[in-house]
């Protein structure tokens, strides 16, 4: 909610199993960037986990746009 904040009203209400996965992989994504951000991976492999970070945030924006 406070990286999307547009989209706050709409994240407070959503459910379902689709968007509590959707959750679940963006924790554990950002749980990787803190985790190997302390650790001896180059910027390219952080960067991956920031691609992937914004992928999901892409995916959780559509999901609550249809509702």
């Amino acid at each position: 909610m406070l990286r999307m904040p547009q989209h706050r009203r709409a994240l407070a209400v959503a459910g379902g199993e689709n968007f509590l996965d959707l959750c679940e992989g963006y924790e554990l994504a950002w749980a990787g960037v803190d985790h190997w951000s302390h650790r001896a991976l180059t910027g390219d492999e952080i960067r991956e986990y920031f691609v992937l970070i914004e992928a999901l945030e892409a995916e959780v924006i559509a999901l609550v746009a249809k509702h």
